[in-house]
């Protein structure tokens, strides 16, 4: 239909949008301006190709998306018809994060909020277990327009990124697949960096303990970073499984990365009569409310996860290229 075509047009003009937006755009003007009905038979791929020249692959996933959106389907090979006339969700969103821990509550939250009420968003958690990662790309890749998704590390899973288009995938959190659009924040760098600022204070103490799993879903290079700032600065450190127990020791600092083992040593030290800060020092991993008043404030490594949704719907409103780094800082409390 020549009205479609004459509709994508009009939005040409309009810089901040992909030609994949534009063809979305302007199929939903025509439907809103009731130029077209329910039933009604779009234009052929060939005849938007010859119509407009824009690649195939923007105009087959620009059907996609709308499709996925319960607004038009494909008859085989009698082409795409208009199914629907309800336009107001403008996109579904896949949103795929580790598990619903409060930091990542905060980026859900306000994703969610900035994105806006045009957009579906579903949320999945993988909890680091490879298999449950798989169903769920499994389940996701057909089913929506975006997906923004914090992976498993590991080259072994980058063939399922592979499955998405780039200008449909956003990589968040973890620094993986860098070649994909991505919002990330780095670990082992900027946690060397933190500490050599503070580490006047890192030398009060007389042990400097980092408890890390290497089971769990723990960034790697919280790890590398801890090891290499105690070998430079020729600190007394550990790396050890977990915290156990009842093991809380007066003069030593405490960098936990797990919020369960955070508070039991907590209930440890205040047991013990042990003051946070001056008798032993505690630096935690991701930023929550809580640990801000608890206390008197627990000091944190962490990036700013509310900054990092911000950009994400950022992604997914003027869909183009984007690469940035959320730096990660060491939050100074009474803790230390």
């Amino acid at each position: 239909m020549d009205i479609v075509i004459t509709k994508i047009k009009e939005l040409e003009n309009i810089k901040m949008l992909s030609k994949h937006n534009q063809i979305v755009n302007g199929i939903i003007n025509t439907i809103n301006g009731d130029l077209i009905s329910s039933s009604d038979k779009l234009p052929t791929i060939n005849e938007m190709e010859e119509g407009l020249g824009f690649a195939r692959k923007t105009i087959v996933r620009a059907y996609n998306d709308l499709k996925s959106r319960g607004i038009i389907e494909s008859r085989g090979r009698q082409g795409y018809y208009i199914i629907s006339k309800s336009t107001e969700i403008e996109s579904k969103i896949a949103l795929v994060l580790y598990g619903f821990q409060t930091f990542q509550e905060i980026f859900y939250n306000t994703f969610r909020e900035t994105v806006g009420d045009n957009y579906q968003v579903d949320i999945y958690f993988h909890h680091n277990n490879p298999k449950v990662f798989e169903n769920i790309i499994n389940t996701i890749q057909s089913k929506y327009t975006y997906f923004v998704i914090a992976p498993i590390e590991g080259k072994q899973f980058k063939s399922l990124m592979n499955r998405f288009p780039k200008d449909n995938l956003l990589i968040v959190d973890r620094a993986s697949y860098l070649d994909f659009p991505h919002v990330v924040q780095y670990f082992e760098e900027p946690l060397i960096r933190e500490l050599k600022e503070i580490n006047h204070l890192v030398k009060k103490y007389k042990t400097f303990t980092l408890f890390y799993r290497e089971n769990a879903d723990f960034p790697v290079g919280i790890k590398k970073g801890f090891k290499k700032f105690i070998e430079q600065e020729k600190i007394s450190g550990r790396v050890e499984q977990k915290y156990k127990s009842g093991s809380v020791e007066k003069g030593n600092l405490y960098f936990i990365i797990n919020d369960t083992e955070l508070w039991e040593l907590l209930k440890d030290a205040q047991s013990k009569n042990l003051e946070i800060g001056k008798d032993i020092g505690i630096i935690s991993h991701n930023d929550t409310p809580v640990k801000e008043l608890l206390f008197g404030g627990i000091s944190v490594f962490s990036t700013n996860f509310k900054r990092m949704a911000e950009i994400a719907s950022l992604f997914i409103h003027k869909n183009g290229e984007l690469k940035i780094v959320v730096d990660s800082k060491i939050i100074q409390r009474k803790s230390l």
